[in-house]
């Protein structure tokens, strides 16, 4: 059983910092490009530990000096896939696990997994922003007014059965070691 975010006293950055670096450890790489899948099993998770989470359909922005690619909402919908993009969001961090699609499509070298702080202040589109050491900028984005952002789920077996083998993984390492990561 995973021990609450609250009553450790640890922060929350800890907790998914750890997520984040371990995520590909636990669940496999074959699926680091599923955002729904994976948008749904860090909510899961979370929600093990006691925290608060959302599934937000966005766009997410790879960016360099000379090139801009987009993930979600860009007009590649069928019957099988959906043409969003979503993440995992609490009160002040925005969690992806499936910014691969910005180093596999896009050419831009990315990490797996991030956690971004989100943005709070006057309403805009933007979401959060993260710019990395190596010059690539990310950031996710609200769906623009003319996309339809309502997003499928996953069978929640699946996504239960992935999620407590992540939370178990937290659990022996965040947990044992005092809420650090």
């Amino acid at each position: 059983m995973s021990s609450s975010i609250q009553s450790s006293g640890a922060p929350i950055q800890s907790l998914l910092a750890c997520i984040v670096r371990d995520y590909f450890k636990v669940i496999d790489r074959a699926h680091q490009t599923y955002c729904l899948l994976n948008s749904q099993v860090i909510q899961a998770t979370l929600a093990r530990f006691g925290v608060t989470s959302s599934l937000v359909p966005c766009q997410l922005l790879g960016m360099t000096d000379n090139s801009l690619f987009f993930v979600g909402f860009v007009g590649r919908s069928s019957a099988t896939r959906w043409d969003g993009h979503a993440v995992c969001i609490t009160d002040e961090w925005c969690i992806d696990a499936a910014v691969s699609h910005v180093r596999i499509e896009g050419k831009m070298d990315v990490p797996s997994a991030v956690i971004a702080p989100r943005l709070q202040g006057p309403k805009t589109r933007l979401l959060a922003h993260l710019p990395l050491h190596n010059g690539v900028t990310l950031q996710w984005l609200e769906p623009p007014s003319c996309a339809e952002p309502s997003a499928p789920h996953e069978p929640a077996s699946v996504v239960d059965a992935m999620a407590t083998a992540l939370a178990d993984h937290v659990n022996r390492i965040w947990v044992a070691g005092g809420g650090q990561a």
